[in-house]
């Protein structure tokens, strides 16, 4: 009995087609800009990349204005920093010429908050 009630569960589960709202990746990269002001200190140039798919649903969570980043130093446990860095600019890039081996050429496209 308790096989067939899992089963059913699985089966009623399985039309239901996962839908991510969300952003689809991202990417977080710094550069060494020089010592600080005081000593001891460097100042860093931060750069944050956050995808999202340019085909998502109407309801999709767009990409925010502002993200918050933590920094938090080797073997510590509290954070360094918290900061709230404004995205600079909004870009979009899409895969022109796929290759001709697909036969079902998706459409790629995504926004790139940066």
């Amino acid at each position: 009995m308790r096989r067939l009630l899992k089963a059913t569960c699985l089966m009623l589960l399985l039309p239901l087609a996962p839908m991510a709202k969300h952003i689809s990746g991202g990417e977080m990269g710094y550069e060494y800009l020089g010592p600080g002001d005081a000593a001891g200190t460097g100042r860093y140039a931060v750069t944050l990349r956050l995808y999202r798919d340019c085909n998502a649903p109407p309801d999709a969570i767009p990409l925010e204005g502002s993200s918050r980043i933590v920094i938090i130093e080797r073997g510590a446990s509290t954070p360094f920093g918290t900061y709230v860095v404004p995205m600079s600019r909004l870009e979009r890039s899409e895969l022109k010429k796929p290759d001709p081996c697909f036969t079902n050429q998706p459409a790629i496209c995504f926004e790139i908050g940066v």
